[in-house]
């Protein structure tokens, strides 16, 4: 991952919390329904996370891409296969992408105006 250091992760499907230990970055964790492209478009764009001692916006790095490790089942579902995504590479069920996020945002925008919508901000108890 240090070529694509300044992309921020996320895995969608199947997650392995033990990714954020190997890579040592934060990664964001999305179900693999068409509701995960929609978060994850929304909290790239709106969620504030820390960065060690310099709190900052995950989208405040500049990237124009989103790096996203996917479970091969996931990345079977249409609204996921018809992303425009550069495949980095493949390790036993994950595969890794590479996406433009300006890609995802067209994604995500096309879902909501077909009745779509986000989930990442309903409350959820187990998250306390």
């Amino acid at each position: 991952f240090s070529k694509y250091a300044e992309d921020p992760v996320a895995m969608i499907g199947i997650h392995k919390p033990s990714i954020h230990f190997y890579t040592k970055r934060f990664i964001y964790y999305e179900r693999g329904g068409v509701e995960g492209i929609i978060n994850l478009s929304q909290r790239l764009e709106l969620e504030n996370r820390s960065r060690g001692f310099n709190e900052a916006r995950l989208n405040g790095m500049q990237s124009k891409n989103i790096i996203i490790i996917i479970d091969d089942n996931t990345s079977k579902f249409y609204h996921w296969n018809e992303l425009n995504s550069e495949f980095i590479a493949e390790y036993g069920i994950y595969q890794v992408w590479r996406v433009n996020r300006s890609d995802l945002q067209k994604k995500a925008d096309l879902l909501i105006k077909n009745g779509f919508y986000s989930t990442w901000q309903k409350f959820r108890p187990e998250k306390l």
